[in-house]
């Protein structure tokens, strides 16, 4: 199973995905995207998928580590 399996094509609906602004939403989606093609342990393929993004669309990595980061918080109440 596949992580882009767990949810809609394309659909991100949270309230941190939601107040990003549209390149990021598109780094974050396409992110997931290069994450279900790497092959590996989950920690090597978050890292790579990480960098090939960032590297695809010209920005910083703390784009998405940022984003994991709030959004990680947020499902915990933290």
């Amino acid at each position: 199973m596949k992580l882009s399996d767990l949810k809609s094509q394309n659909e991100i609906n949270t309230d941190i995905f939601n107040s990003l602004p549209p390149l990021h939403k598109d780094v974050v989606t396409d992110f997931f995207r290069n994450l279900d093609k790497e092959e590996g342990t989950i920690l090597t393929n978050f890292e790579t998928a990480v960098d090939k993004t960032a590297v695809q669309y010209n920005v910083n990595t703390d784009v998405l580590y940022n984003y994991f980061d709030n959004e990680v918080e947020a499902q915990l109440g933290v």
